[in-house]
């Protein structure tokens, strides 16, 4: 997924990531992405989720246990 994202990123394309509420799944998708291709931490990462998306991770973020076990493998 990760090397799909960036392969289309580096040929000039957007990505949408998108899921059906757009709040929790895609967000945390995103997320990890970022956290994992960026090196951004994840708090920095969510915090600018929500600075673009302010209903992303609402009412909080659910999949944070996944976020933070990956940023330990980083």
């Amino acid at each position: 997924l990760f090397d799909n994202i960036t392969n289309h990123i580096l040929q000039g394309h957007d990505v949408l990531v998108h899921c059906h509420m757009g709040r929790q799944r895609s967000a945390a998708t995103v997320a990890a992405y970022i956290m994992k291709v960026l090196k951004w931490s994840m708090v920095d990462t969510i915090k600018h989720i929500k600075s673009i998306k302010r209903d992303a991770f609402f009412p909080d973020v659910n999949f944070q246990d996944a976020l933070e076990e990956l940023s330990k493998n980083i």
